[in-house]
């Protein structure tokens, strides 16, 4: 994402002489995604969980398929739940928070 300011142009007056002044800037914003991985995972569906819960995003990887799905839009209040240990299981989070949401085959 770029973002272009806007050319400002301010004149002084200094005795006879004139000073102009423009200013141009040009940011460029680069977002970076971090997933968080759940660790010690005891699941009989589940092999690997990832979670980014600045993206409302769950990476995961079955035991009984090679592929790996990022799921889109997952709630970020179930996020921070399943890091807290309010939610136990794996499987049952990606049941009810992944599951039925959009997903992209990444792996």
């Amino acid at each position: 994402m770029q973002v272009l300011c806007r050319s400002l142009s301010d004149s002084y007056t200094e005795g006879l002489r004139s000073l102009s002044v423009a200013l141009k800037a040009t940011f460029t914003l680069h977002l970076t995604t971090m997933f968080f991985q759940a660790t010690n995972l005891q699941s009989s569906n589940v092999r690997t969980l990832r979670l980014n819960p600045a993206t409302n995003q769950a990476m995961v990887q079955f035991i009984n398929n090679a592929k790996t799905y990022l799921y889109e839009n997952v709630d970020s209040e179930a996020i921070v739940d399943f890091f807290f240990g309010e939610i136990e299981s794996a499987g049952k989070f990606v049941n009810a928070y992944c599951k039925g949401n959009q997903y992209t085959v990444v792996g």
